[in-house]
């Protein structure tokens, strides 16, 4: 049952909520599925506080195809009924002339892609008290060690910093650059604009970000 189809009211998504606290007992918890119930866990939760990690856009494309085209398809069909269900929610539209070569390889058109990146993190900003959340560049984990510390109130060699970048894709396509640059950064500049403005001044284009 989803939530955000209305099988499940607000009092018995939290009551599941606690249900899956008490079960798996985290000292944190760090899903990107949290987003789509934050403001339940908002509630629920009132002195828990909120780390949001922000990769520039480029680099998080890059990221997610990378995954997409390196999982399995033998998905379950639970997780498949929710990655169609969520590709509903997010109406990714229609491929153009510029990103035929997402269309070709199965993946949402660029636009819908960036359409995601920049409404996450805006949701996210947008409903955390600042108070409660800390928000880091992906690339500055390590180096923002001490600024997480101190936000949880936890010593700073409690943190392992070889431990920033588990998650790593297993291969790399390289399909960002098949995409049309012109194309792509204008696409860029129109949804993803001021937040890459404000986070990462230095990123002008694809030929600025280290790797890609």
């Amino acid at each position: 049952m989803v939530r955000g189809k209305g099988d499940l009211s607000d009092s018995e998504a939290r009551d599941q909520i606690r249900r899956l606290d008490r079960h798996m007992w985290l000292e944190y918890n760090s899903s990107w599925l949290n987003s789509l119930v934050l403001d339940l866990l908002l509630a629920e939760y009132p002195r828990a506080k909120f780390v949001l990690t922000i990769r520039d856009c480029y680099s998080w494309l890059d990221s997610m195809f990378n995954q997409v085209l390196a999982r399995s398809h033998e998905d379950s069909p639970h997780l498949q009924q929710f990655y169609r269900w969520f590709a509903e929610t997010l109406s990714p539209g229609s491929h153009e002339d510029g990103d035929h070569v997402l269309a070709e390889r199965g993946l949402w058109p660029l636009d819908g892609w960036l359409r995601f990146w920049n409404q996450y993190n805006n949701h996210i900003m947008a409903l955390v008290p600042s108070d409660r959340l800390l928000i880091v560049r992906t690339q500055d984990i390590r180096r923002d060690i001490p600024r997480l510390a101190d936000f949880l109130g936890l010593p700073p060699d409690t943190f392992d910093p070889g431990r920033s970048h588990e998650h790593k894709a297993a291969a790399k396509f390289g399909l960002l650059s098949a995409i049309d640059e012109n194309y792509l950064h204008a696409r860029v500049a129109m949804r993803c604009g001021d937040l890459m403005s404000r986070f990462f001044p230095e990123v002008q284009g694809l030929s600025d970000v280290p790797g890609l």
